[in-house]
């Protein structure tokens, strides 16, 4: 993914908080830093962090940049200490309800939070035993995959669960405090960008039962049928 375009997200971001200058943290930074230091050098009075578990101590990349370990659900951070953050594909690989919690958190209270969707959003895991609402359906998909009807599932798929789930991804934010700002859609290579902003505190996870990653309805029919096994596998 094209650093710039990752840094014009962004600065976006930063935009949409119409301060001057503050914090700002990206979960999930990778090895490859670069996107964070083009809006850490054209935004000098903004202090930038980025965190990922792979990170093995702490590294100051410039005055205002540096990187550090951090695993979600353990992030070193306190509360209300961030005015924007954003989170590029990590949200799908990890506890949902865990993720957004900690985000809420750290957010200040109208603190601006960018999330990325695409490629690895194609496919989306299931981290509990049993599935749940949030995806509806779900038996009559793995009925047609375990009896070999892969065309038929992969369009059933795409008729009566693909959208919602997208919805749901609104849907969830929305719990978990955040009021949805704007989608920005169709970018690099179908990649969907939402911002949100922090409306109120969430103390506990709102969701029951369990925990879903979720990724938005661009998918293939090499990634639904990764999905599907997933399911398949975690079926009681």
């Amino acid at each position: 993914m094209p650093d710039r375009f990752r840094a014009k997200l962004i600065r976006r971001a930063i935009a949409e908080t119409k301060k001057p200058g503050g914090k700002f943290l990206d979960i999930g930074t990778g090895i490859h830093s670069e996107y964070l230091e083009i809006p850490a050098r054209k935004n000098p009075n903004w202090e930038f962090i980025g965190v990922d578990r792979i990170f093995k101590k702490e590294r100051q990349v410039c005055r205002n940049l540096k990187l550090m370990p951090g695993r979600v659900g353990s992030l070193p951070f306190e509360s209300s200490t961030f005015d924007a953050c954003s989170q590029f594909g990590v949200l799908q690989m990890v506890p949902a309800d865990i993720l957004l919690l900690e985000i809420n958190r750290f957010l200040v209270h109208n603190g601006i939070f960018l999330s990325l969707f695409g490629n690895l959003g194609n496919e989306f895991g299931i981290l509990a035993k049993k599935h749940t609402a949030l995806i509806p359906d779900l038996e009559e998909v793995l009925r047609l995959f375990k009896e070999k009807e892969k065309e038929e599932a992969l369009n059933f798929y795409e008729k009566n669960i693909a959208r919602k789930i997208a919805l749901s991804v609104h849907d969830l934010f929305k719990k978990f405090g955040f009021e949805i700002i704007r989608e920005e859609t169709g970018l690099f290579k179908n990649r969907n960008a939402v911002f949100c902003r922090k409306a109120r505190d969430v103390n506990k996870s709102p969701l029951s039962g369990i925990v879903v990653s979720i990724g938005l309805p661009y998918l293939n029919s090499v990634a639904i049928l990764k999905t599907l096994k997933v399911f398949r596998q975690a079926q009681p």
